[in-house]
């Protein structure tokens, strides 16, 4: 009779101990990011004009990675510009190009990425609790 009892306590405990992981982590939560993107100038260099935009998420996380490709006139990825990993601090609200706290840069440009008026790009981005969102824009 104690064995049994015992087994049924292991039992239950686990089945907490799942649920307790289940909630916590989001694993049956929905998984899509809200990302939202605005050019908030469009200032001038030698290499010609570029476009200055700011991102914002649907709720404050901390960022794992971010890639940001150049599109061709198909919608195929063309050239990474700018690509981060690591883990930010919970923000909801970022620039193109500018360094976040606790990422690196792991794309193979130097100097900082430019976004070129006219072009389309697309943006791919993964945060903690296995949220992910991709966005799809034209400067």
């Amino acid at each position: 009779m104690q064995n049994s009892r015992l087994i049924w306590l292991g039992i239950g405990l686990g089945l907490l101990a799942l649920i307790n992981v289940a909630v916590f982590t989001g694993l049956f939560s929905d998984r899509s990011l809200n990302l939202h993107w605005r050019v908030i100038a469009q200032p001038s260099d030698d290499e010609g004009p570029y476009v200055i935009v700011q991102f914002a998420l649907s709720d404050k996380r901390p960022i794992k990675s971010i890639q940001v490709q150049r599109l061709d006139e198909k919608g195929n990825p063309a050239e990474t510009l700018w690509a981060v990993s690591g883990k930010s601090i919970p923000i909801d609200t970022f620039s193109f190009g500018t360094s976040l706290d606790g990422m690196e840069r792991t794309d193979t440009h130097e100097g900082r990425p430019r976004l070129r008026p006219g072009q389309t790009y697309r943006i791919k981005l993964k945060t903690t609790g296995f949220k992910s969102g991709e966005l799809q824009f034209e400067t």
